[in-house]
C-alpha cells in the first residue's frame, strides 16, 4: 500500500511537471490551426508540418502578420487541388488591403492550409501570412 501511495505521489509530480513545462512551452506560441487576422509571427517556421507558431505583439519585429483566414465548406477532404485553388486566393487578399506590397520585394506569402489529418480535426482555414525580409515592426496595414 506504501509502494503504491509512493508510484501514485510520483506520477503526480511527473504530471504537474509536464503540465508546467506544457504551459512555458506555449507561452508564446500559437498553435497553428487557432492564428487569426493581426496575428504576427516571430519566425516563420522551416518544417513542411506546421503545429504551432511563435507569436509576438506586432510592435516588435516580426517575420509574418496573418492577414487573412479563408474558411473552406465543411464535407469530406476536398483534395489537394481544392486546397491549391483555395490557397491562390491569398495574393489577391494582400492587394486587397494592402496594393503596394505586390511592388516591394521584401514582401512575400506564405500559407497554411488543411491536411487530411487536420480536416478530420474540423480545421477548414486557408491562413494567408505576409512574409518581412528583413523583420518589420508594426502591423502590414500600417
Amino acid at each position: 500500500m506504501i509502494i503504491g501511495l509512493s508510484v501514485l505521489g510520483v506520477l503526480i509530480l511527473l504530471g504537474i511537471g509536464v503540465l508546467i513545462i506544457g504551459v512555458f512551452a506555449l507561452k508564446d506560441n500559437t498553435i497553428a490551426t487557432n492564428m487569426k487576422v493581426g496575428d504576427c509571427i516571430t519566425d516563420l517556421p522551416s518544417d513542411a508540418r506546421v503545429m504551432t507558431l511563435p507569436t509576438t505583439d506586432c510592435a516588435q519585429p516580426h517575420s509574418g502578420e496573418v492577414y487573412a483566414v479563408i474558411d473552406m465548406p465543411d464535407g469530406d477532404y476536398p483534395g489537394q487541388s481544392k486546397i491549391d485553388a483555395y490557397q491562390n486566393r491569398c495574393p489577391d487578399e494582400l492587394l486587397s488591403i494592402a496594393p503596394d506590397a505586390i511592388d516591394d520585394d521584401s514582401i512575400g506569402i506564405y500559407v497554411l492550409y488543411p491536411t487530411p489529418e487536420t480536416w478530420k480535426q474540423d480545421d477548414r482555414a486557408i491562413t494567408c501570412i505576409a512574409t518581412f525580409d528583413p523583420k518589420r515592426s508594426g502591423s502590414l496595414t500600417e
